[in-house]
């Protein structure tokens, strides 16, 4: 994935929602692999956000189909703001909603969309969205999608095959790459709701398999502190993560030899409320502006939306 300086100029909107149109050509003709297409060219903010997010996620706890004591709920919306430097390039939102089905599997459903500001547009305009999808106990991915509409344009899409133990990129319907999976690998997008499962505390250490159909790697955390930070005027219990994610393509590629920081809260959430990490350009900072917690065990929150299949 090129654009390091991306991260630093997008607005990021991350939703979770119902698979519509995730549709792998016919020429394809994939027997029972999940789709992930992903619009090329992530915002910069955007995968900034979601390396930051995407900390550590292992071991990791299955949760079934159950959403009481769960860490986030469908209609959970978080929104951000980012600089770079001490300006202003953008804003995210991560959002969660109801389930829906992928190839006949009962999945999650998440989205991320970056968007830059009118300043940030002048530079490098970036209106990106990503969409992941795990399987209902969120122990693997099953789709994960990445669409870019702004200075770059692309429209990729990965397959995860669990029965070969490969995923697969496409970007405008051509095949592009193809990767040997880890057992329980997630994409880029989905390791953050996966991470937020996991009890953390100072000094331990986190490994997750992660692949974006291009690569398949590690990646790692360590949970370096707990302290409270003051974030837009709020004080939150919350504890320090360094996080490394290699070069995954969707996910904040950061200057060499950076360190990036994550905070989240100290509570069953984990909701992160800080990142900070530099760029080849300079350095950014997301933090968190509102957050709405969603749907608690109503109807609502356990519906799913209408089957959706690749032909």
């Amino acid at each position: 994935m090129p654009v390091v300086t991306r991260l630093t100029h997008g607005l990021i909107a991350i939703t979770v929602m119902p698979m519509d149109d995730c549709r792998i050509p016919d020429t394809m003709a994939l027997k029972r692999h999940v789709c992930f297409r992903a619009g090329a060219g992530i915002g910069t903010l955007a995968v900034a956000l979601l390396l930051c997010v995407c900390l550590c996620v292992w071991p990791f706890r299955s949760h079934g189909g159950d959403f009481a004591g769960q860490p986030f709920y469908p209609g959970e919306r978080l929104v951000f703001v980012v600089t770079w430097g001490a300006i202003p390039v953008g804003e995210g939102v991560l959002e969660v909603m109801p389930r829906t089905d992928v190839n006949g599997l009962e999945a999650r459903h998440f989205a991320m969309v970056s968007r830059t500001n009118a300043f940030a547009d002048i530079f490098y305009r970036v209106r990106d969205r990503m969409e992941g999808f795990t399987d209902k106990d969120m122990t693997m991915s099953l789709l994960y999608t990445k669409k870019s509409e702004g200075k770059s344009r692309r429209d990729v899409v990965v397959t995860y095959d669990w029965d070969t133990m490969r995923s697969r990129y496409f970007n405008n319907g051509e095949e592009h790459a193809s990767v040997a999976l880890l057992p329980g690998s997630f994409d880029p997008l989905s390791m953050f709701f996966a991470f937020r499962f996991f009890d953390i505390d100072v000094g331990k250490e986190f490994a997750i398999p992660v692949s974006d159909g291009k690569k398949t790697i590690t990646g790692r955390a360590v949970v370096m502190d707990r302290e409270m930070i003051k974030v837009r005027g709020v004080d939150y219990d919350s504890f320090l993560v360094r996080v490394d994610m290699g070069d995954v393509d969707g996910v904040f590629k950061k200057s060499r030899d950076a360190d990036l920081f994550v905070w989240v809260t100290a509570d069953n959430r984990r909701m992160p409320v800080r990142m900070k990490s530099s760029v080849v350009v300079g350095s950014f900072t997301v933090d968190l502006v509102t957050a709405d917690p969603g749907l608690r065990n109503t109807p609502e929150s356990n519906a799913g939306s209408a089957l959706r299949e690749s032909p």
